[in-house]
């Protein structure tokens, strides 16, 4: 039952948080905030790091490993998805 709990307060908690944030953005946009992407030097050595410590996580404990496996899966399977929606996105 904890574990059941849990779950549905994790997904009711990003589910809002979803739901909100591209209204949050709005309203910032709207008071003046000017919104620029990452550099793509930045977002090299913010991923090289995040896997670095990923890779740690994983050699120390089984589980995390597990996780991580399960995640690099459904990463891998999306990626073909977000191509299309990328594309079929753009403006002609």
């Amino acid at each position: 039952m904890l574990t059941a709990g849990a779950g549905y307060a994790n997904m009711d908690v990003q589910a809002k948080y979803d739901a909100r944030d591209p209204l949050a953005v709005k309203r910032l946009v709207a008071l003046g905030a000017v919104l620029r992407p990452f550099s793509e030097e930045i977002l090299e050595v913010h991923l090289r790091a995040s896997n670095e410590v990923k890779c740690r996580k994983v050699l120390s404990n089984p589980d995390c490993k597990k996780i991580r496996e399960s995640q690099l899966a459904i990463r891998n399977d999306e990626k073909l998805l977000l191509q299309i929606e990328n594309t079929a996105t753009k403006p002609l």
